[in-house]
């Protein structure tokens, strides 16, 4: 506390003291009245150290005097402005009570022992603003700024407005240059163009508030069929009017890879892929156990008939064969039916007859030798493709003929042979599973040589034509086939039909040709052509069905078939000869062989290629 406000009080405080009266019996004066300061009435014991109301104090008088006497005057010079001094100054009783604000001049305004105080001296301060601002300390001014609080910072000077991010004239506002606006700070580096694609971004520098030129940037070019987005917008490749189909350099694989066909390649130039080069593509499919169409399948040999061929060929227009189904010229009168027949229940009483026993050899050579059956035609039967071979005129019916001209006069000559040496060998039970093949074999050489036999012989005597359908079939409808046609639609029912419409053809040939003798002997070779390649297309698929069924085969079952191979080959020689002399010749060693190791896809593949279509 301030040492003259402390005084002030103390002498206050014993002035009250020393006007009042003490009513404490027990205070230390044994008289009526006792006080601290002296006594009022008698000395006190041991003297009064204040001093008495009427007497001499003892020892001195400390205590300023009793209550008779007078209290000092607090104000012995009159009152005067009351300062800070711990001393009433203008009397009013109040001490320092000057009431005054304090006020920022280093001095202790209002008396409560601080200086400036509350008034932010010393506080942080700044003036000016942008580039003139200023930081100090807040102090009391002087002068004309005396008793006030100011910063004692210098405000700096305003200089030339410029692009630098700050207010350099001081204003208030950043690089508000005049007349020209500031677009960056000089020396601000910012990215520029496109880093889309094959675009790269360059920089711009900021040099007199404006940003110079794009550098170092790579800019979009034209689009090309490259992989790349060369005109930076974002699609690769998105070449106008003239779309990209591939990468420019691309080589891509082309053409196939299946069968024989081998694979080429392909460049992009220019955004489009050019020719396949290098690549083998497909060819026309033939029986070499290849895939050369290329579709996946081995030898599937598609046929077309040929444009001369019946029905659609010109010159078998407008006859009733035209339906595909056969008109006989003499439907009451075709005894060939009854042969194709007896064929077929042979074949009931031997090769098809699981229980084949001797006496079947004998029902069956009955059926065969009946009268105008099929031994009266084996006896008398000649290949017509022979014909050319032998003297004009040749009767194969005539002693020792058929020995001279065994391939002419087949029947008589080959096969007569054949089928009586199984029947002799069938009926005495040896061998009966091979020889009822054998039966077989020769009975269907028998009327594959006769279907084409009756078609040429039509030329003159026209109820032929009604023989050679019914030696194919019996005269059945097309979905009925019997005799031969039931082998040959075994092998497929192209097969089958192709030759059915053969028969059609030398049929519809004759119809319009219809005199006692033809006349249009070049139809005629057109109808024996197509029926020619039918029949002999569909007697190689019977080989190659059996050599297959061979080669599956064990025991009996097997030495049946190959006995069937065996003469089958002979009646197909003429056949395969005239195609391939080799061919022919292997079949020969083949068939004298006993058929080990035999590879049957190679030699399917051989006979057909040499008769790929019916």
């Amino acid at each position: 506390m301030n040492p003259r406000l402390m005084l002030t009080l103390a002498l206050a405080a014993a002035a009250v003291a020393a006007g009042c009266e003490s009513s404490d019996p027990s205070s230390g004066d044994t008289g009526a009245d006792a006080g601290p300061s002296g006594g009022s009435g008698g000395e006190p014991a041991g003297g009064d150290p204040a001093g008495g109301a009427g007497g001499e104090p003892q020892g001195g008088d400390v205590g300023g005097g009793g209550a008779g006497g007078e209290t000092p005057d607090p104000c012995p010079d009159g009152p005067s402005p009351e300062v800070c001094d711990g001393v009433d100054n203008d009397c009013n009783g109040a001490v320092d009570d000057t009431g005054a604000t304090e006020t920022c001049n280093g001095v202790d305004d209002d008396c409560n022992g601080e200086t400036d105080e509350g008034l932010g001296v010393g506080d942080a301060c700044a003036v000016g603003t942008g580039a003139c601002r200023a930081e100090g300390v807040q102090v009391c001014g002087e002068g004309d700024s005396a008793g006030l609080v100011v910063c004692d910072a210098a405000e700096g000077t305003p200089g030339e407005e410029t692009c630098d991010g700050l207010d350099n004239d001081c204003n208030g506002t950043v690089d508000d240059r005049e007349g020209e606006v500031c677009e960056c700070e000089d020396g601000a580096v910012v990215e520029c163009g496109s880093d889309v694609g094959a675009c790269a971004l360059g920089q711009q520098t900021c040099v007199g508030g404006q940003f110079g030129e794009c550098t170092g940037a790579t800019a979009p070019g034209a689009e090309i069929c490259n992989g790349i987005d060369d005109d930076c917008n974002g699609t690769v490749d998105d070449r106008a009017g003239d779309a990209c189909e591939c990468t420019d350099g691309q080589t891509v694989a082309c053409g196939s890879d299946v069968g024989t066909c081998a694979q080429g390649t392909q460049t992009c130039v220019d955004g489009h892929f050019d020719e396949c080069v290098g690549a083998t593509g497909p060819s026309a499919e033939i029986y070499d156990q290849q895939d050369n169409d290329c579709n996946g399948a081995t030898d599937d040999v598609v046929c077309e008939p040929l444009a001369s061929d019946f029905p659609a060929g010109p010159g078998f227009e407008g006859c009733v064969s035209q339906d595909l189904t056969f008109h006989a010229f003499n439907p009451d009168n075709i005894s060939t039916i009854a042969r194709t027949e007896a064929f077929d229940q042979i074949g009931d009483l031997l090769w098809n007859n699981a229980a084949l026993a001797a006496a079947h050899f004998s029902d069956a050579r009955q059926l065969y030798a009946v009268a105008e059956g099929i031994d009266s035609r084996v006896q008398r039967r000649y290949d017509q493709h022979f014909a050319a071979s032998v003297p004009e005129g040749t009767n194969c019916r005539t002693a020792g003929v058929p020995a001279m001209y065994p391939d002419y006069c087949v029947g008589p000559g080959r096969i007569l042979p054949i089928v009586v040496a199984a029947f002799d060998a069938g009926m005495a039970g040896q061998d009966m599973g091979t020889n009822a093949a054998r039966i077989e074999a020769a009975l269907l050489w028998f009327f594959y040589t006769s279907v084409y036999k009756e078609s040429a012989s039509c030329a003159t005597a026209i109820a032929d034509c009604d023989s050679s359908h019914a030696y194919y079939t019996a005269a059945t409808p097309r979905g009925e086939p019997a005799g031969l046609a039931r082998y040959v639609a075994a092998t497929g029912a192209e097969n089958h039909d192709r030759v059915f419409d053969g028969t059609l053809a030398t049929h519809c040939w004759r119809e319009l040709d219809n005199g006692e003798a033809a006349v249009n002997l070049d139809q005629q070779a057109i109808a024996l052509g197509q029926l020619d390649v039918a029949l002999d297309h569909a007697a190689i698929r019977i080989l190659t069905t059996r050599l297959r069924a061979f080669v599956g085969a064990e025991g009996e079952a097997r030495a049946a078939h190959w006995a069937f191979i065996g003469i089958w080959t002979q009646a197909l020689d003429r056949a395969i000869r005239v195609r391939d002399a080799a061919a022919a010749d292997s079949m020969v060693a083949i068939a004298a062989g006993d058929g080990a190791d035999l590879d049957v896809d190679a030699l399917e593949a051989r006979l057909l290629a040499l008769v790929p279509c019916p």
